[in-house]
């Protein structure tokens, strides 16, 4: 039986609790899925930061990390109360802070979001002040 979704995304609008159905296209010279490909697929950059969808117009940058750091969480938060930030939440796993239009939230584990900064190199200072 051939995959109901085959060659379609499914968006979910959570805000909504509504589906929609993009059927999709390939290109027939597309390295990755074409049936000409044009060449081998490009090696894809390692991504140490993910830029997402914004919030209220705010950018969104988020940090992966590919094991967990076991980060210390107290001094997370001396670091940021050093830089005057607000602790907005204070718990076992992670610290949501925010100053002014800045809001992030790190976890033990490294992972970080960070929003309503102007951009990639503002976001990685930021992580890299909580890291060190």
């Amino acid at each position: 039986m051939e995959p109901v979704l085959r060659d379609t995304l499914l968006f979910c609008d959570l805000n909504t609790l509504s589906l929609e159905k993009v059927k999709l296209a390939k290109l027939e010279d597309c390295p990755v899925c074409g049936a000409a490909p044009k060449g081998m697929p490009s090696k894809l950059p390692d991504i140490s930061v993910e830029e997402i969808c914004g919030r209220e117009g705010r950018r969104v940058f988020v940090f992966p990390t590919e094991s967990d750091l076991g980060l210390d969480l107290v001094n997370i938060e001396t670091a940021l109360g050093a830089k005057n930030y607000n602790i907005e939440v204070s718990a076992r796993l992670g610290v949501t802070f925010s100053q002014g239009a800045t809001k992030g939230s790190i976890l033990s584990s490294g992972v970080a979001i960070i929003e309503g900064v102007s951009g990639r190199e503002e976001a990685e200072k930021l992580r890299n002040m909580l890291l060190t």
